[in-house]
């Protein structure tokens, strides 16, 4: 008889998770479904050019109409079951730690690519250039509303599931134990690894073009010229270091708040160890290889290395594996 029970209160929890992914998962695509469709009805209203397509705005109504009720309809059960029952004292969160933070990630990654547009946008019309931005061939004035729309709308969401992460975190730590806490890490680091690997990647291409302006061409263009080489490499580094900074400042602020789970956390300390050696790796390879030239110079040999590009990354990556290592 105890078995039964037993098999009945399994199969249950068992019913009821899958229940909880099939709600969270209804949820994502519905909801990224609305944002984006609210997003291209935006561009095309406000686009002159795109004010004729009325397919074009047909479709994004209808997604909306259609996916925003059934987004509404899901997420009021679902966050009904942000914490669950409990199981030899512990309380099983579920997917819900992981639906709110991959929900960021999927906002966040188009606020970055945004972000870089708009700021390169900004500077073509400062500088006064009139080449094309997008593979779309818009200006640099529909590049800003288009960028400035995808912002809005995004970083409106964003700020909707901050809001409900903080009110997950105080519930994991009272309840759960340490699964939000868990998931947390994974993407702050995921973060802090995206926009460290943006940053550097702009730096190298922004240390590589001045080396060969004074190196290697021995001359550096005019203004108008260079503006065009570096404005991408500058509006990536910039938005890639804000992302660095607010993610890994954060995780270092969690590092540094005396909590054991933080301080003692394998993801962590993989986090650490991986750009360690990824940085050392990188180092070690492009410098033997700038030796290399240097002796097939020596030698008398042909020589087909550019040293400003081994120069360039070996400063990035030794960035990264002199911070880290410390």
């Amino acid at each position: 008889m105890i078995g039964v029970h037993v098999s009945e209160i399994l199969q249950w929890i068992a019913m009821s998770s899958i229940r909880r992914w099939y709600l969270f998962a209804v949820c994502a695509v519905s909801l990224q479904a609305v944002a984006w469709a609210a997003i291209v009805l935006l561009r095309g209203l406000l686009n002159p050019r795109l004010q004729a397509d009325f397919e074009l705005i047909s479709v994004q109504i209808a997604v909306i109409i259609i996916g925003l009720p059934i987004f509404l309809w899901h997420w009021s059960r679902a966050r009904d079951h942000f914490v669950d029952q409990a199981v030899d004292g512990v309380v099983d969160a579920g997917p819900a730690p992981l639906y709110l933070y991959l929900m960021l990630l999927g906002f966040i990654g188009p606020v970055v690519a945004n972000a870089i547009t708009l700021l390169v946008a900004l500077c073509h019309i400062i500088l006064g250039l009139s080449s094309k931005l997008l593979p779309n061939d818009m200006n640099a004035s529909e590049a800003i509303m288009s960028s400035v729309v995808a912002l809005l709308v995004l970083s409106i969401l964003s700020l909707y599931f901050r809001r409900q992460e903080r009110e997950e975190v105080k519930s994991d730590s009272k309840e759960s134990q340490g699964s939000v806490a868990d998931v947390r890490r994974g993407y702050l680091f995921v973060l802090s690894i995206a926009g460290l690997s943006l940053t550097i990647y702009s730096l190298i291409g922004l240390l590589n073009w001045i080396l060969l302006q004074l190196f290697v061409e021995q001359k550096v263009v005019g203004l108008n010229s260079a503006a065009a080489v570096v404005v991408d490499e500058v509006a990536r580094l910039l938005v890639g270091l804000i992302l660095w900074q607010l993610s890994w400042g954060r995780a270092q602020a969690l590092y540094h708040s005396g909590l054991r789970d933080e301080q003692e956390s394998s993801v962590r300390k993989l986090y650490l160890y991986t750009l360690v050696f990824v940085g050392s790796l990188a180092v070690v390879t492009t410098a033997a290889t700038v030796l290399s030239g240097v002796l097939r110079g020596w030698f008398g040999l042909v020589n087909e290395g550019e040293i400003h590009i081994a120069v360039s990354s070996i400063i990035g990556f030794g960035i990264v594996w002199s911070y880290h290592a410390l």
